[in-house]
């Protein structure tokens, strides 16, 4: 709700993607919002590159390991470098965090399978 513009910006890229099967949302919301109104099971993939606070994000990724389907992915941006969002993708077993190269003072992709 912060930034509509950039809503607006990642809504008009989508809509021109000509990617079959596939089906997305932009809301302009709090996160945790969005997840929570999820039916559980019903995500095959999320991505998460909102609220970089360590406790905002493991709430996120806790509510959406009920929302995501077995076998379905919960990805994130910073994993590594000054966000270090890697401590809350260690908490779960069936994670793993990749550190590729920074543009910046953050970067990397945290990957856990449900």
């Amino acid at each position: 709700p912060d930034a509509p513009e950039r809503a607006d910006v990642v809504d008009a890229r989508l809509a021109n993607l000509d990617i079959p099967d596939v089906e997305w949302r932009v809301v302009r919301s709090e996160a945790i919002e969005v997840i929570q109104n999820c039916a559980d099971g019903t995500l095959d993939f999320a991505y998460i590159d909102d609220d970089h606070r360590i406790e905002h994000v493991q709430e996120e990724v806790r509510w959406l390991c009920q929302k995501v389907s077995p076998g379905g992915l919960i990805t994130a941006h910073d994993v590594y470098g000054s966000c270090d969002l890697k401590r809350v993708f260690d908490l779960y077993h069936d994670s793993i965090c990749l550190d590729l190269p920074r543009l910046g003072a953050a970067g990397g992709l945290g990957i856990l399978q449900i």
